[in-house]
């Protein structure tokens, strides 16, 4: 935990919380539960220090059960469905069901893996929609 000095106020940063609910659900170490849950090597140790990413949070979240609301605030720790916004039905094709549903039966880090390759491929697409021809 973080002392501030102003008042001599104690905040506890996403990293306390974190140890916390490992040491709660028996992980032995931030190393551990990055690989447990398909967060990249050393990222979490520096959540003290650095903001995280949503992608990396949402994946810790995932795993340990609780929301990211949790995580960043300490409010919140339950992820309760009954309290999910309702969902906006909207058409998707064929190839977006499947896309969705195999990406649901995948792992943390398999979904981290696919999430990563989707980013690569619009940034790539997007580089090529920028360049103008004459």
């Amino acid at each position: 935990m973080r002392k501030i000095f102003k008042g001599w106020v104690t905040v506890e940063t996403v990293k306390d919380r974190i140890k916390k609910l490992c040491e709660e659900q028996g992980i032995k170490s931030l190393r551990k539960l990055e690989e447990l849950s398909g967060v990249p090597y050393n990222v979490i140790t520096k959540w003290d220090r650095f903001r995280p990413s949503a992608q990396n949070l949402a994946l810790v979240a995932d795993y340990l059960h609780v929301s990211t609301d949790y995580l960043l605030t300490g409010d919140d720790k339950e992820t309760d469905k009954n309290d999910a916004p309702t969902a906006v039905l909207v058409a998707v094709g064929d190839n977006e069901t499947v896309l969705l549903e195999s990406f649901r039966e995948l792992s943390n880090k398999g979904k981290y893996k696919i999430l990563m390759l989707i980013s690569e491929e619009l940034e790539r697409e997007k580089g090529r929609s920028s360049v103008s021809v004459s």
